[in-house]
């Protein structure tokens, strides 16, 4: 085998151990959906952590090193930053953060919908209840029709959806209904979002999606349906204050 098929092998057997025993002691509710996301995350961060061993072998006892290799390391440091952090959107568009949390225990949930200009200001954020959620990809998909709706009252500049579950990323910007047992959402979400000027979908890392989460959160506990556009609960006003000093933070 190799490398690559080494350690998703190897990987592949971790989770399966752990799902197992999670199951073993009552829980071992996380989905397959979940479970490949989180793989393939882990194992991006321990590329990047042999990456960074390999780079500072190159570097000797007394200091020498390649031409170029500063240069490189932060270029390097720049590209993970970016890819941790909250990013603005276009000068002109709106950025609509979205996304959904499910309890399996219960079947319920919420989603939460932050929108936020170029300059990391935030226009409006929203959370709705769900009740008799089937899945976690449901309550990911109700919080894409949610934002679409909040950005429809809110929104008339151009808009880019962001969010952290790729398999709904995936049939909106393939334009298919793989996953049957949501067509009807997605088919609502396109006919609300169908007369605005310009709009697209991307993925985001979770840690990309923080205030969001924890918008979706925090609706989840109050459990009542919100809409914050001037004060906002401590939670959600500290993750929004991390995204706007992180945005400043790579700007400087």
């Amino acid at each position: 085998m190799n490398k690559n098929l080494d350690q998703a092998t190897l990987l592949t057997l971790w989770r399966s151990w752990h799902i197992r025993n999670d199951i073993y002691h009552g829980k071992g509710d996380a989905s397959i959906e979940h479970s490949a996301r989180y793989l393939l995350s882990y194992a991006a961060t321990l590329n990047t952590i042999f990456m960074d061993a390999m780079v500072c072998n190159l570097i000797d006892k007394k200091g020498k090193k390649p031409i170029g290799l500063e240069i490189f390391l932060a270029n390097r440091k720049d590209e993970k930053e970016a890819a941790t952090y909250w990013e603005p959107p276009l000068p002109g568009w709106l950025k609509v953060n979205v996304d959904g949390s499910y309890v399996a225990a219960n079947n319920n949930g919420a989603t939460c919908m932050v929108i936020r200009n170029d300059k990391g200001k935030t226009i409006v954020a929203a959370g709705s209840v769900l009740n008799n959620c089937s899945s976690a990809e449901e309550a990911e998909a109700l919080a894409l029709l949610h934002g679409a709706r909040l950005a429809k009252d809110w929104a008339k500049q151009p808009i880019i959806f962001e969010s952290d579950c790729a398999s709904i990323v995936k049939v909106v910007q393939n334009g298919g209904d793989t996953l049957s047992y949501l067509r009807s959402i997605l088919h609502d979400f396109r006919n609300c979002i169908l007369n605005h000027q310009n709009w697209k979908c991307v993925l985001a890392k979770r840690v990309q999606n923080y205030a969001a989460h924890e918008c979706a959160a925090c609706v989840r506990c109050l459990g009542v349906e919100c809409v914050w556009s001037y004060a906002f609960p401590e939670q959600i006003n500290k993750a929004l204050a991390l995204d706007c000093n992180r945005m400043h933070h790579l700007s400087e």
